[in-house]
This record gives structure tokens, C-alpha cells and sequence, in this order.
């Protein structure tokens, strides 16, 4: 190797452990998964209410699931490849395990049994190279979902079982993250679970390719015509990178202004228009700047009075089958109950 080969990958070595390091020390100073879960953003009645709305997703997911673990999509989506049903089995799990971690235990009969199934199912159908499904040719993207979901709910319940699937796994997701990840969706899972990970100070899973699931993206700067950034996927995902980052270079304030759009624009259920993945991705942010109680009261308070669950699910929407519109939607609440008020 010639000597500036040899100091380009010394400097990318350097760099990678710096970005684990300063991830690593920002967690830190953060409530980790394991501190007390109180109301959050959300109200001491708020908090009671939306408590009870998660054990309700909770218990319509374990209603879908099958005897060998599988999470079924809903009555009303057709799935088209088998990595589908491992991705929505994936979401499902991760969902079941916050809700784990959350104490909803006495509130779901069998909750802990059905994540103990959901994750066998998961490592039943794990390469021996770690991704989690097998991929489709015609489905570019379920397989990194199904691998980055099952991370997140891998590092959620950090069990032997779940140790393990993790060790393969993440290797598996910092390689697919290497030719980059161009759905914003799938890249925000991807980055969900890296977080989920930090939180449990497991980050050396993912092996020397992690920075590449952190690295920067274009954001799209195209202004509303109320002159505030789009709340779209890809830079949904792009605030959630640029946050995990902690960047500083050139002043970089892309994360608090698309937190500003968001907080400006709170959800409300419209039907099969309506995203709850969208609304997870969102939570992430604003639960992270002190000023989201208006944003996740809103996102309750629209759950509660104009959604109506079918057959124990939130319906499917144009985006999403209903076990991922239901489990998307127990972790966006969740994230208003971890949300630490005055922290921005």
C-alpha cells in the first residue's frame, strides 16, 4: 500500500472512531433506554391515555400474529414477496419490544411471549451473513428494513437470543448502508436502529463500516409556500443522520428547521393519506427539542378521535399495510413518552 493510501485510511479510522466516540459520549449524557419512562412531552393524563393506546397496538399486533411468530400485513394489504412479511414481522417485533420496555406487560397478555416468537421467526429466517430475508429482485428495499427493524428490536430487548441475532445483524446493515440507501423510509429505520443501539452502548455491532449509516445526504432545501423546509421522508431521515451526527460544520441547522416545519404542521388522521412511519420519523425529531408537548398531544388526541382501528389495526394507507401503520404508530407515541421536556 503507498504511503497515501496508507494516511487516507489512518484519517477514515480516525474519523470513523471519532464519530463513535462523540455518538457514544452525546448518549451518555442522554436518559438511556433503561431510565424511568415518565409522561414525557405528553401530560400526566396524556401520558396515562397514550400508555393505554400503546398496550391496544400492542395486543391488535400480537392478534395478527401466527403460530410460527409471522406478523400478518392486515386484512387490507396483499403481500407480494415473503422479505415483505419478514420486514412487517420485523416492525411488529420492534414495536412489541418497546412496548416491553415500556412495562405493558400486565396491560398485553402474552406480550412477552408473542416478541419471544416474533424474534425467532426473525433469526429462523437470518442469513449466515446477517440480513434478515431474503431479497426479492423486484423489492429493492425490505430486506434493509426487515435487517434495521429487527436491529432496533434486537437492542430493545437485549436478551441471549436477541444478543445474537444482533451480532450478525449489524455488520449485515453497516455493509447494505455502503451503497447508500435511497429510500428516505428505509434509511430512517436504518438510523432509528443505530440509535436504539447507542442506547444500549452496543454500537460496536455494527463493525468499522458504521459511519457510512450516519454519513450526510443532499437534503432537499425546496421551501413550502409557507416558506418552511418539506417534511419529506428523505429529509425526514436527513434531520435524524445530521442529529445522530451532531453536526456543527458551517453552522448546519437543517435538524432544527425542519423541526420547526414539523412542529408547525401537527398530524391528523386523514385517512389511507395518512403515514404513521411518517409520523415515527417525526417523533424522533421533535421529541428532541424540548418544545414538542403541542406536537404529541396533537398526535394522541387525532389517534384517539379520528382513527378507528380495524380488526386491532390502524388501517392501511397508500404508504403502508396496517401491522406497519400500527407499529409505527406505538413507537411515535413512544417517543413522546421518552421525550424530555426543556431538552432542545
Amino acid at each position: 500500500m503507498s504511503a497515501p493510501a496508507r494516511s487516507r485510511g489512518l484519517l477514515a479510522g480516525a474519523l470513523l472512531l471519532g464519530l463513535v466516540a462523540v455518538a457514544a459520549a452525546l448518549r451518555a449524557r442522554a436518559p438511556g433506554l433503561d431510565a424511568p419512562v415518565g409522561p414525557g412531552a405528553f401530560g400526566p393524563a396524556s401520558a396515562r391515555q397514550a400508555r393505554a393506546l400503546i398496550a391496544t397496538l400492542a395486543r391488535g399486533l400480537l392478534a395478527h400474529q401466527r403460530a410460527d411468530g409471522a406478523v400478518e400485513a392486515g386484512p387490507d394489504w396483499a403481500v407480494q414477496f415473503e422479505v415483505e412479511r419478514v420486514a412487517h414481522t420485523a416492525l411488529a417485533a420492534a414495536a412489541l419490544a418497546e412496548a416491553e420496555a415500556l412495562g405493558l406487560g400486565p396491560m398485553v397478555p402474552g406480550l412477552g411471549a408473542g416478541l419471544d416468537r416474533a424474534l425467532a421467526f426473525l433469526t429462523a429466517r437470518q442469513a449466515s451473513t446477517g440480513p434478515i430475508g431474503e431479497r426479492h429482485p423486484k423489492d429493492a428495499w425490505s430486506q434493509v428494513e426487515a435487517t434495521a427493524a429487527a436491529i432496533h428490536a434486537a437492542a430493545t430487548r437485549g436478551d441471549a437470543v436477541a444478543d445474537a441475532l444482533l451480532a450478525r445483524a449489524g455488520p449485515a446493515l453497516a455493509r447494505m448502508a455502503q451503497g447508500g440507501i435511497r429510500s428516505g423510509w428505509t434509511r430512517a429505520v436504518a438510523l432509528l436502529a443505530v440509535d436504539r443501539v447507542l442506547d444500549r452502548r452496543k454500537e460496536a455491532a455494527f463493525g468499522r463500516p458504521f459511519r457510512q449509516l450516519l454519513d450526510r445526504r443532499q437534503a432537499n432545501e425546496a421551501l413550502t409556500f409557507e416558506g418552511r423546509l418539506r417534511t419529506s421522508d428523505w429529509n425526514l431521515a436527513e434531520a435524524i443522520a445530521r442529529t445522530l451526527l451532531q453536526v456543527r460544520v458551517g453552522l448546519d441547522d437543517f435538524p432544527a428547521r425542519l423541526a420547526d416545519a414539523l412542529l408547525a404542521q401537527p398530524p391528523t388522521w386523514s385517512g389511507q393519506g395518512s403515514d404513521a412511519k411518517s409520523w415515527w420519523m417525526a417523533a424522533w425529531i421533535v421529541g428532541r427539542t424540548g418544545r414538542g408537548g403541542p406536537w404529541f398531544e396533537a398526535l394522541l388526541r387525532t389517534s384517539v378521535e379520528d382513527l378507528r382501528l380495524v380488526e386491532g389495526l390502524v388501517p392501511a394507507s397508500f404508504y403502508a399495510s396496517g401491522a406497519a401503520q400500527t407499529a409505527a404508530l406505538l413507537l411515535a407515541l413512544s417517543e413522546g413518552l421518552r421525550a424530555r421536556p426543556g431538552a432542545g
